[in-house]
C-alpha cells in the first residue's frame, strides 16, 4: 500500500480562489511519492485585531474561523519540522495578519504568473513546460506532474486532449469544484500514484439529495431514478473494474449509493479542510498508534453490538471509557466527544430526524431593507448533574428567504450582501414575538439519541484537540448533517448510514468489522462486513468518509495505553488552566472553567492514585 511522504520543502498556503495560481504552482514543485503540503485559506473579512472586552461585530465569526486555521497550519509545521520555502499563493494582506508564524520562514510569495516564473524557475530546474488555455489548467495538471513538465498558460494553445499513460489500482474521482481544494484532491491522487478522472459536479444541493434518499426510503421509486439520472452522467464511462479502491472527492454526493459499492470505497469532502483531512490520515499512519477508543450506548436495543465492541477493543489492549446505559446522557456525550482523548468512537443508538418547530418572521436588515425568513428549529436540553442550570441547544434549518428557497440558484442570483444573512442569523435570536408552530421530523435535524435527550453535535472541539480519531456512529441517517462537524473538527475517517438501518443489521455489520479489525486497511475490514447488508433493503446504506489506505493499529500493551491517556488528560488539564485567563471575553472563559472543571473531575473519579504518585514524584 503506497502512502506518500510529506513535502517539508515548500509548503503552500493558498486563497481559496487561486486555485489557477495554485495548479501551476504545484506543477513546478510536486515530487515523485511524495504529498504536496497545501492548504486552503478561507476568505476573511477584516485583519487581525482584538475587540475589547465583550463586543462582538460582525467580522468575528470570520476572525475566529482565521484564527483557528493559522493554530492549525502552525501545529502541521511543528509536526513536520517546519519547511524550507513557505510559498503564499494569492493571499490578502487581510489573510496574511493572521499568520503570526512566517517570520520563521523563508517565504515566497506568489501574486500572478510572473511571480511563479520570477521565485519558482531558479529553484526548480530540469522540467520542460507545457502550455495550455487557462480552462485547461486544472484538467492538465494531473498530466503534467505524472509526466515532470510544469504549466504555462497561453490562451493560443489548442484544447488539452492528452492522455495519462499509466495503470494504478487506486482511482480518485474528484468533482470540478472551482476552489484550491480540487489542486489539493489532484496533488493527492498523484503522491499515491492514482489515476485521477475529475468529473462535472451534479446539480443537486445537499438537501435536495437528502430529501431523495428519504422519499426513496418511503416508497417513492422515481425519487432512486431522480437520483441517479442526476449523478450517474458525471461518472458514466468510467471501468471501475479496472480497479482495487476507489475515492470521490464530493462535495456531498454519496455516489458509493450510485455505484453500488462495485469496490471498496470512500469520500473525502471538498468543504470539509481536505487538506487537513489528508495530511491527518498520512502523518498517522506514520507516526502514530491508537491509545484508545469510546464506546457509546443508551441501550436502546434488546440485541446489540456493544459489549462486543469493548470486548474487541480490550482484547487489541486500547483503553475503554464506556458510555452506557444511564451513563450516556447528553452532557456526557458532550464532554467525550469533546475533551477525552480517544482514537476510535463507537455510537450505537438511535438516530435521525427529531421534532421541532415551524418558523416564519420578518426582520430588517441594516439598510433598512424588510425581509422574510422561514425556518425550521430543534431545541435540546443537556442537565449536568450539581448543576442549577441546564444547558439548552438550539438548531436552526434554513428553508427560505423572502420566498426563495435556501441553496436555489433563484435565491443566489437576488446576490444579497454577506451582512443580509448575518442580520438574518441574529433575528432569529434577537426576535421576541416570533412564533413557533409544532412540526414532527424535521428534515436534515440528524442527532443522537442519549439517554435523556438527543445530542445535535454542535461542537469544534474533537477528542480533546490534538487527536484524529475513527468514528463510526451506527445510527440511522449520520452519514451527512451529523458527520459535518466531527470531519470538520479533525476526523480522519467516518462511518456512517444514508437512511434508517435495521438493527439487527447494524449489529452483524459493526461485530464483524471489529472481530476482523486488525492491521490491514479499514475499507478492507468494512467491506468485507457490509456483506450482511447484501440482498435486503439495507444494501449500500453505509457509506465512509476517509482515505483507502487508513489502518488501525495498535502496537501498545495494555498499561503503556493507560498510562499515556493518563499524562494527556493532565497536560489538557494544564494547558486549559493556563488559557482561562487568556480568554478574549467571558462566554470563552466561562467553557474554559468547564473544559477544567471536567478534567479534573475525571481524574480525580478515575485515576486518583495515578495523579498523586505522579505529583509526589514531580516535586
Amino acid at each position: 500500500m503506497n502512502i506518500p511522504s510529506i513535502d517539508n520543502e515548500f509548503f503552500c498556503i493558498s486563497n481559496i480562489d487561486s486555485y489557477i495560481l495554485s495548479a501551476i504552482v504545484s506543477s513546478y514543485i510536486n515530487k515523485t511519492d511524495v504529498y504536496t503540503s497545501m492548504y486552503e485559506f478561507s476568505n476573511v473579512t477584516d485583519f487581525e485585531k482584538e475587540m475589547s472586552g465583550n463586543i462582538i461585530d460582525k467580522d468575528q465569526p470570520s476572525r475566529n474561523r482565521a484564527r483557528e486555521f493559522s493554530l492549525k497550519i502552525k501545529n502541521i509545521l511543528q509536526k513536520i519540522n517546519g519547511c524550507e520555502y513557505l510559498i503564499l499563493i494569492g493571499l490578502t494582506e487581510e489573510q496574511k495578519s493572521y499568520l503570526s508564524f512566517t517570520s520563521e520562514y523563508n517565504i515566497i510569495e506568489i501574486q500572478d504568473i510572473k511571480d511563479i516564473e520570477f521565485f519558482l524557475e531558479p529553484i526548480i530546474t530540469g522540467k520542460e513546460k507545457l502550455s495550455v488555455k487557462e480552462e485547461d489548467v486544472i484538467r492538465s495538471l494531473p498530466y503534467a506532474c505524472y509526466n515532470n513538465l510544469v504549466l504555462q498558460i497561453n490562451d493560443e494553445s489548442s484544447d488539452f486532449n492528452l492522455k495519462i499513460d499509466k495503470t494504478s489500482e487506486v482511482l480518485i474521482v474528484i468533482e470540478n469544484y472551482l476552489r484550491t481544494s480540487i489542486v489539493i484532491a489532484i496533488n493527492y491522487g498523484v503522491s499515491i500514484d492514482a489515476e485521477i478522472r475529475i468529473v462535472p459536479r451534479p446539480i443537486l444541493n445537499k438537501s435536495t439529495v437528502e430529501n431523495l434518499i428519504e422519499d426513496w426510503q418511503n416508497g417513492i421509486e422515481s425519487a432512486m431514478y431522480e437520483l441517479k439520472t442526476s449523478i450517474y452522467p458525471s461518472i458514466e464511462g468510467v471501468n471501475f473494474s479496472e480497479y482495487k479502491y476507489l475515492t470521490f472527492f464530493t462535495v456531498h454526493i454519496p455516489y458509493s449509493l450510485i455505484t453500488n459499492n462495485i469496490l471498496p470505497t470512500t469520500h473525502v469532502n471538498l468543504n470539509l479542510y481536505p487538506d487537513l483531512f489528508i495530511f491527518n490520515n498520512i502523518y498517522f499512519e506514520s507516526n502514530d498508534t491508537l491509545r484508545a477508543g469510546v464506546v457509546f450506548s443508551p441501550e436502546e436495543f434488546k440485541d446489540e453490538e456493544t459489549d462486543l465492541v469493548i470486548n474487541e477493543l480490550n482484547n487489541k489492549s486500547l483503553f475503554v471509557e464506556k458510555l452506557i446505559g444511564k451513563n450516556a446522557t447528553a452532557i456526557n456525550l458532550d464532554y467525550l466527544i469533546k475533551l477525552f482523548p480517544y482514537d476510535l468512537f463507537h455510537i450505537c443508538s438511535h438516530g435521525g430526524e427529531i421534532d421541532g418547530y415551524e418558523i416564519s418572521h420578518n426582520f430588517i436588515d441594516r439598510d433598512g431593507v424588510s425581509h422574510t425568513v422561514q425556518y425550521d428549529e430543534v431545541v435540546t436540553f443537556s442537565p449536568e448533574p450539581g448543576k442549577e442550570l441546564i444547558k439548552v441547544t438550539t438548531k436552526n434549518f434554513w428553508r427560505k428567504l423572502d420566498g426563495f428557497n435556501w441553496g436555489s440558484t433563484e435565491l443566489k442570483d437576488q446576490q444579497y450582501p454577506h451582512y443580509v444573512f448575518e442580520d438574518m442569523t441574529n433575528s432569529s435570536f434577537e426576535n421576541p414575538d416570533k412564533k413557533r408552530i409544532n412540526k414532527n421530523n424535521v428534515r436534515g435535524s440528524s442527532s443522537i439519541k442519549c439517554y435523556d435527550f438527543h445530542y445535535q453535535a454542535l461542537f469544534n472541539i474533537l477528542a480533546s484537540g490534538s487527536n484524529h480519531p475513527i468514528i463510526f456512529n451506527n445510527t440511522c441517517n449520520s452519514w451527512s448533517r451529523i458527520s459535518d462537524p466531527f470531519i470538520r473538527s479533525g476526523a480522519r475517517f467516518y462511518i456512517g448510514t444514508l437512511w434508517k438501518i435495521d438493527n439487527l443489521i447494524a449489529k452483524d455489520v459493526a461485530e464483524d468489522f471489529y472481530k476482523n479489525l486488525n492491521k490491514d486497511p479499514i475499507l478492507n475490514t468494512f467491506t468485507d462486513a457490509q456483506k450482511h447488508t447484501v440482498g435486503n433493503r439495507n444494501e449500500n446504506i453505509y457509506l465512509l468518509w476517509g482515505l483507502h489506505f487508513t489502518t488501525f493499529r495498535s502496537d501498545k500493551t495494555k498499561d503503556e495505553n493507560q498510562e499515556f491517556i493518563i499524562d494527556r488528560l493532565l497536560y489538557s488539564l494544564f494547558y486549559w488552566r493556563t488559557q482561562k485567563d487568556k480568554a478574549a471575553d467571558e462566554p470563552t472563559k466561562e467553557n474554559i472553567k468547564e473544559f477544567i472543571y471536567w478534567y479534573a473531575k475525571y481524574l480525580a473519579s478515575n485515576f486518583r492514585d495515578s495523579v498523586t504518585e505522579r505529583i509526589k514524584k514531580s516535586r
